[in-house]
């Protein structure tokens, strides 16, 4: 990837900083790494082949970095496929002017974010948590209303006066740079035509299962940095050729290529999705999020077998990277994932 050793000077230089953010946007915007996620009219399997690559390096960079990265992405989709074409241009437009986009779905559970109506206007009341970027974000797509009425808007998060930040809710022990914080709106007003797409387009299938697939590649990113720098250390303290050391570095090795096999399908059907019934989607990205968090449990544990107590300890090369990965890898309801990847071969099987 280009601009890796500049990435890398951001990450060292303002690493667990409040501006990490900032700093950040700066080096995507400068180098057009915010317009890659816009998807062009042709050769979506080249633009999706880039995409992954991207997301797989800076996973494997920083995990932080590529959350937020992700969440562009992710936002910028959900514009492309339910935006007026008015909307797009606007917003690609500012994408283009180096703006960052993120997405934020899940509500604090006692002041869920409620939006009320005026003839022209909308205001917008109550919290979002893991609402990452926080402030740095400079438009965020929300989610409000019941679950049987669910509404996205673009909301520009530029009234620091409407809208307050808690830093005190992220209280993981990993990702610390991704900035994921509680956002408060009170009293928010803003135009209605930021609403998105129609009710409940945002849980709509297969993308809403099958964007999964993107933040897979960044795991798999972190999971082969782990892989590398645990081989680093081995050669620093002259292990690397010791027997065991060397049965460990075989199984990680083949759980990295495992992980690779799965971002090239995952390339081609993103890239080529119109070849796919939904189902068939969901499906993979269920697979895929299964042998990815395999992937990365495994080498999390024969990366700190392989390093001993030093893996712990801050300042060590992997001390942070473990952290990052423990926290990334655990995504939302992984046992309803596996019964649904089971349910489906049961189902196909006996057609």
């Amino acid at each position: 990837m280009k601009h890796t050793a500049e990435l890398e000077r951001i990450v060292s230089r303002f690493n667990g900083q409040k501006n990490f953010i900032d700093k950040l946007t700066t080096f995507l915007s400068s180098n057009n790494y915010l317009v890659t996620a816009i998807p062009p009219n042709d050769d979506l399997y080249s633009w999706s082949q880039n995409l992954f690559n991207l997301l797989f390096h800076f996973g494997k960079i920083d995990l932080s970095v590529a959350r937020v990265f992700e969440g562009h992405v992710n936002a910028i989709k959900l514009i492309k496929d339910f935006g007026t074409e008015s909307q797009r241009a606007f917003y690609f437009n500012e994408v283009s002017k180096g703006k960052i986009f993120g997405v934020w779905n899940t509500d604090a559970p006692k002041n869920p974010l409620k939006a009320s109506f005026t003839e022209t206007k909308m205001e917008l009341n109550g919290s979002k948590i893991f609402c990452s970027g926080g402030y740095r974000i400079d438009y965020a797509i929300v989610t409000y209303g019941s679950s049987s009425n669910r509404q996205m808007a673009v909301v520009p998060i530029n009234s620091r006066t409407s809208v307050q930040e808690n830093y005190a809710f992220w209280q993981a022990m990993g990702m610390e740079n991704s900035r994921s914080t509680e956002l408060t709106f009170t009293n928010y007003h803003i135009e209605k035509n930021v609403q998105l797409g129609k009710p409940n387009d945002y849980e709509l299938q297969p993308w809403f299962s099958g964007g999964s697939i993107r933040f897979c590649a960044a795991q798999i990113g972190g999971a082969t940095s782990l892989y590398e720098e645990t081989i680093e250390h081995l050669r620093r303290k002259g292990r690397h050729e010791n027997s065991q050391q060397l049965v460990r570095i075989s199984q990680m090795r083949v759980e990295i290529e495992t992980g690779k096999l799965w971002i090239n399908k995952a390339k081609e059907v993103y890239g080529n999705a119109n070849r796919y019934s939904s189902p068939e989607i969901v499906d993979f990205s269920n697979m895929m999020r299964n042998v990815t968090t395999t992937v990365c449990e495994k080498i999390l544990m024969l990366s700190t077998k392989s390093i001993g107590l030093p893996a712990y300890m801050n300042g060590h090369p992997v001390e942070q990277k473990l952290r990052d990965l423990m926290v990334y890898v655990r995504q939302p309801n992984p046992d309803m994932v596996s019964h649904n990847i089971g349910l489906y071969g049961v189902k196909h099987t006996m057609e």
